[in-house]
Order: C-alpha cells, then sequence, then structure tokens
C-alpha cells in the first residue's frame, strides 16, 4: 500500500520531524511516477488524549478521511518513536529563557519568517503596548502545542465543511451506483465511530441529515407529486436507521437525547422531509414509540426491541447485544406457542369456513427498522471464524462467502446447549415465515420483496449440518401448523403476503434431507389467495380479467407480475426435482 511505502526513510523527512507538546509536524515525499515528479508536503497533526484532533497537510486533501500522508506521519511516530525527538511544549520552553533569549528568538523567528509574519507580529506588538486592548485583557497566552485542559471535551478531528460538500455533490449526482456507493460508504463511517464511541458519529450523521433536508429534489417531488427513486430511498432508510441507534445509545445522557429529540421534530416538522413509509400515508405504527414505557404496559414492540439490540451492537456492546436478542427470540418463542394453542382451538371452524380475518397488520420483513435483520447479523457476526485468508481476498476484491461456526450460548442462557448459529437460522425462518398482510404503496412492498431476498442470501450462507436441519426441519413444522399466524398455515388472510420465495429455498434446503417435508411445504405455498379468491367477487363476464384483477376496495398490488414469477420458479423447481421420479 501507499501509506506504507511512505514509512520508509526514503519518503519521509526524519531530520524536518518535530514533536512539540501534543503537536508533531514533518515533511512526507511521494516518489516521482512516470507522469508526475517527486512531491514534498508539510504535515501538521494535533492530538490530545490519544485523540488526533485538528491535521494540516499541503496536498490539499479533499476527502472526510485523513489523507496517506497524516497517516503515514501518525505510523511512523508510533512504530519509530525513538525517531522522534520529544520535547516540551513551546511555552515551558520560553518560560526557561531570560529576557535577552526571548528577544533573540523572537526577532530570529521574524528573521526567518519576515515576509510571512511580520505583519501580524507588528499588530500583536501593537496590542500588547495598548494597555485597552482586548490581548491584555486576558492573563496568558495561547499555546497550540500544550493541549487542552483535563475538563475540555475532546474528539477526533472531523472536517465538518468537507462533509458539507462531498454529501452535496454525492446527492447531487442523483444517487446512481458511484455516488451511491459513496454515501453508504460515509453511513459505514458513521457506524464505525458509534462502535469505536467517538462523540463525531451524531456530529456527522447531523451534518449528513443537514444535506439530506436541503437536497433541492424534495421540493421538486413534492411539488410534482412524484415519489423519490428506490436509491434515493434507501439511503434514507438507513439516515433513520442511524439515527435510531444514536436517540437509543445506552451511554445517551437525557439532555442529549432531548436535543436530538428536537432536532429531529424540526426536521420531521419541514414540508419536505419524506414520510417513513414512503408513501405519503400515515405513520407506520409504533415506530415513534422508542422511548421506555413504565414496567406495567405491555411487552415492547419488536421491531422497537430489535432496534435496542442494533444500538447495543453499533455502540459496540456486543455481549448485551446477544443477551437482550436471545431474550427476544425467546419471547417469541412464546408467542408462536401461544398461536398454536388458539389455533387448536379455531382449527376445525377455520377450515370449515376457508377463510379467516386474522392478521398480521404489521410484517418484520421489509419493516423500516428491519428487526429481523438487526437479530440474525448480531447472531451470526458472534459466530463468524476470523480467516487471515479471508480477509486476504476481501482485500484483492474477490467475493468470498463469510465462514461460520457453532458458539455455545452463554451459561445461563435458558436454552444453553444450543448455539448463536441455530438461534440466527431460527429467527430467519420465523421472520419470513410471519403471515402478514401486502403494505400499501409500490416502495413498501418492492421493499418486502428486496428485504426477504437479502435475508435468504444470507441464509445461503450458511453450511447446513446436522444441527441446522433439525432446526430447520422443527421450524418448519411450526410454520405448517401454524394457521392464520403463519404464511405457510393451512388458511390463511386472503392479502397476505405470497411465500413462493421464501419456500423456494426452504424446499431446496429440506429436499436432501426430508423430502417429504420439502414437497408439502413447497404445495402449501403455491397458493396466491389475493387471486384465488377474487373470482367469488369479480366480474365473471370477463374471464380474462381474473388473472390480475384484484377488487377496488383492496390495495392495489404493484409486484404482482413479480410475485407470479416466482410462483412459476418455485413450481419449476419443484417438477425439475421431481424429473425421473415416482412420488
Amino acid at each position: 500500500m501507499k501509506i506504507f511505502k511512505f514509512l520508509t526513510t526514503e519518503f519521509l523527512n526524519t531530520l524536518s520531524f518535530v514533536s512539540l507538546g501534543f503537536h508533531l509536524s514533518g515533511t512526507v515525499t511521494e516518489p516521482a511516477t512516470t507522469s508526475e515528479p517527486a512531491m514534498t508536503y508539510k504535515v501538521a497533526i494535533s492530538f490530545d488524549r490519544c485523540k488526533i484532533t485538528s491535521v494540516t497537510c499541503g496536498c490539499g486533501n479533499k476527502d472526510i478521511f485523513y489523507c496517506a500522508h497524516v497517516v503515514a506521519l501518525s505510523l511512523y511516530r508510533i512504530r519509530k518513536p525513538d525517531q522522534v525527538k520529544l520535547r516540551l511544549p513551546i511555552s515551558e520552553t520560553l518560560f526557561q529563557m531570560n529576557r535577552d533569549q526571548l528577544q533573540k528568538f523572537i526577532q530570529y523567528l521574524i528573521t526567518a519568517h519576515h515576509t510571512e509574519v511580520l505583519p501580524t507580529a507588528q499588530k500583536l506588538a501593537d496590542e500588547i503596548l495598548s494597555s485597552n486592548s482586548e490581548i491584555n485583557q486576558v492573563n496568558g497566552a495561547p499555546d497550540p502545542t500544550a493541549g487542552a485542559s483535563i475538563d475540555d471535551e475532546n474528539c477526533w478531528h472531523l472536517d465538518e465543511e468537507q462533509v458539507k460538500e462531498q454529501v452535496k455533490l454525492f446527492l447531487s449526482q442523483g444517487c446512481y451506483y458511484g455516488s451511491g456507493k459513496q454515501l453508504n460508504s460515509m453511513f459505514a463511517k458513521v457506524r464505525e465511530m458509534l462502535r469505536m464511541r467517538d462523540s463525531n458519529g451524531a456530529r456527522m450523521l447531523t451534518l449528513i441529515t443537514e444535506q439530506f433536508m436541503a437536497d433541492p429534489r424534495l421540493t421538486l417531488w413534492r411539488q410534482q407529486g412524484t415519489s423519490m427513486t428506490d436509491k434515493c430511498r434507501q439511503l434514507w432508510d438507513e439516515l433513520g436507521a442511524l439515527w435510531v441507534c444514536i436517540i437509543l445509545n445506552p451511554h445517551c445522557k437525557l439532555e442529549e437525547k432531548s436535543s436530538w429529540l428536537q432536532q429531529l421534530q424540526k426536521w420531521s416538522d419541514l414540508d419536505v422531509c419524506p414520510l417513513e413509509d414512503g408513501n405519503y400515508g400515515h405513520e407506520l405504527p409504533n415506530i415513534t414509540n422508542a422511548l421506555p414505557q413504565n414496567a406495567s404496559h405491555n411487552p415492547e414492540h419488536v421491531p422497537t426491541a430489535c432496534a435496542r439490540v442494533d444500538a447495543l451492537h453499533s455502540h459496540g456492546y456486543p455481549k448485551e447485544a446477544l443477551r437482550l436478542t436471545v431474550a427476544i427470540i425467546n419471547t417469541l418463542r412464546l408467542q408462536q406457542q401461544r398461536q398454536l394453542e388458539i389455533y387448536k382451538h379455531q382449527k376445525k371452524e377455520l377450515l370449515q369456513r376457508g377463510t379467516t380475518a386474522i392478521t398480521n397488520l404489521e410484517g418484520w420483513v421489509g419493516h423500516p427498522l428491519d428487526p429481523i435483520g438487526c437479530l440474525f447479523l448480531t447472531l451470526t457476526e458472534a459466530c463468524r471464524l476470523n480467516d487471515d485468508s479471508y480477509l486476504e481476498v476481501s482485500d484483492m476484491n474477490e467475493s468470498r462467502p463469510p465462514v461460520y461456526q457453532h458458539v455455545p450460548m452463554a451459561a445461563g442462557c435458558p436454552n444453553s446447549s444450543e448455539s448463536y448459529l441455530s438461534l440466527a437460522l431460527e429467527v430467519a425462518l420465523m421472520g419470513l415465515g410471519q403471515q402478514r398482510v401486502m403494505p400499501e404503496g409500490l416502495y413498501a412492498q418492492d421493499k418486502v420483496c428486496r428485504n426477504e431476498e437479502q435475508l435468504l442470501s444470507r441464509l445461503q450462507e450458511l453450511q447446513l449440518d446436522d444441527g441446522l436441519v433439525q432446526t430447520l426441519q422443527k421450524q418448519c413444522l411450526l410454520l405448517l401448523e401454524g394457521g392464520p399466524f403463519s404464511g405457510l398455515g393451512e388458511v390463511i388472510h386472503r392479502e397476505s403476503v405470497p411465500m413462493h420465495t421464501f419456500a423456494k429455498y426452504l424446499f431446496s434446503a429440506l429436499l436432501p434431507h426430508d423430502p417429504d417435508l420439502s414437497y408439502k411445504l413447497a404445495l402449501r405455498a403455491m397458493r396466491l389467495p389475493v387471486l384465488e379468491n377474487s373470482t367469488s367477487t369479480g366480474d365473471t363476464s370477463h374471464p380474462q380479467h381474473m388473472v390480475s384483477m384484484v377488487p377496488s376496495r383492496y390495495p392495489r398490488w404493484f409486484t404482482l407480475g413479480h410475485l407470479e414469477s416466482q410462483q412459476c420458479e418455485l413450481a419449476s423447481t419443484m417438477l425439475t426435482a421431481a424429473k425421473g421420479k415416482r412420488r
């Protein structure tokens, strides 16, 4: 890498290195190339309590991250401390001088840089000689090498103006692939700051949000009555998720939380601020209910509880995040058992009727807080194998799936014999198999499909061993027996989100281990109730319109074509697997 090339004495001029108190300066030389000559840059770094608080480099870097020259100088100071002589802050050195030495020091300094500092020196001299000047009203003088007071708040250097310019530039490019990728990398940087408990995380997100709110396209979209593009909507979703993480910071002071909530309310009150569901409809239920409730209230809203997991994980509390994740999954298991008991008492009546009004109005898959994704990521990261060869391949920009291992649950957990990996599989199956109605609006429906595909792609990274296969079989049986509470139950609400894509994964995963269960499950999932039941209420005089017709009192299904293609893929997968076999 270029940074490590700078660490050699060929590129770093050690003779010009000066470490005065909490200030480090030096020069870094870039070697000549076939097209450009060698370049030398002056670098200055201030630090305080193990944090870089300000940087200056002559390269004119226009990025929110430190340039290679700043990083090289920092690494050189860390790796070769014996080659950088440490000196006292300049104020301490001046204190040791007598009057003649001070005068000689100042005159030599002015002589060496007379064209640069002479006007400033004369101005300061005039102010010091004037008894009424502001400079004489304060005792002492500033020292940039002395560091901050112990009571002062210290934080890592962040170029706020550069952050604003970068975000504004990326948004002006229309959130296409390149700019969208850059904005996502900035979001990832915010998460990294939160994990390191760097106070700049909230500052940087505030700057990003201000530029998002100032995007002129928001006004244009509102005036024209058009919705924003999918790419922009995805960026807004990530922006909202990061603010949830910041508000739920376990170390956040009440005053900080109140100020952030006030700022969020100001942004929310602006006419151009997009609504959470993306369809200019009512706010989604319970999303704003992010503050703790009294103990006498009902159990916490599941997506909000999962947002707390994401906040703990993002702020560098992996053990606490795991404990809360296990508690949430145990709660979901109890809920699943209660729903099974309820269905057993209603099964006969529901099967005779063939329809049900029981439904989950709020689905976990496609939810703005991504509850299932948060739980799955927290559990799988605890099981991820840190393989050096994996890192080497990643550096070469080659895609390679992560490697997981079974990690036993912590002692004291209700089911300590299980592993976090089996829990990850179980909660993903619970979420994907949840019965839920199709939401309103094109973006919300598209997000349901996209989020489902993302979860399934993560599941496909798991290598199914005997333990995971048992978890898969057990959960599939529960989903088949779940009645109206499961997307794979016998009788479900007619507007339920179809299970074709999910069932295709289950069929392929189960087929080598339990063919009977795999075919039973796939055949159950082949239905598309919103079309099957429309014949009883539609206009039978036009049968050619039956396939795509949904009564007007139901929300419009914008993704119907995609769902029908997934239904065909599931059927094709079953036929291909059954070819040449007598069943």
